[in-house]
């Protein structure tokens, strides 16, 4: 078996270039050239988007009552949020700018809020599916809601529509089943009798 003998100085020379170069490539990687400063940590797990998952995603809705789908971002930065309708890829919003000549859709963003709410005013049947919320990082990142679109209850008919409201009588000890379905953001006061 042969041994390679090289000079100690050329370990020590070489060892001292490597450290180097490994020094100025972290130096740049954290100088942001096209502002000429230094952003430290940029990269950190703790400066990306990431969506609130505590929103209801499974959204029911009557036809012609407003829909809200809820989609909070924390940390957006400089990245842009926008909502797309799933079974045609549609660009609705961009921002708070509106990308569709459909008029009922609209995004709500109280200012500077993490919140950004779709609106979808009298909807019907034929906009039940998935919508998307999504933030144009790279990768994409994107929050599946699911809009469900239906009728009136059948029961709801038979003593008036949720708009309006009428007594009725019931027989002393007959087991009834009460549904409500909350129409809006406004509160009020639903009243038993016995």
């Amino acid at each position: 078996m042969w041994k390679l003998e090289m000079p100690t100085t050329y370990f020590l020379g070489y060892r001292l270039k490597i450290g180097i170069v490994v020094i100025v490539i972290m130096v740049l990687g954290f100088f942001n050239e096209s502002q000429g400063t230094a952003h430290y940590g940029e990269d950190s797990v703790g400066s990306f988007p990431y969506f609130e998952y505590n929103v209801p995603r499974n959204v029911t809705t009557v036809v012609g009552q407003t829909a809200f789908l809820h989609c909070r971002v924390e940390q957006l930065g400089d990245k842009a949020v926008s909502w797309i309708r799933k079974r045609d890829l549609h660009i609705l919003t961009a921002g708070i700018l509106t990308y569709t000549s459909d008029q009922r859709f609209q995004v709500i963003r109280p200012d500077k809020s993490e919140n950004w709410t779709l609106q979808i005013k009298f909807p019907q049947e034929r906009d039940a599916g998935i919508y998307e919320c999504q933030v144009n990082t790279e990768p994409k990142m994107s929050l599946a809601f699911q809009l469900n679109v239906v009728g009136e209850h059948p029961a709801a008919m038979q003593h008036g529509n949720a708009n309006t409201a009428s007594p009725c009588a019931l027989s002393v000890n007959l087991l009834i089943s009460l549904y409500c379905t909350i129409a809006t953001l406004y509160t009020s006061t639903i009243d038993g009798f016995r």
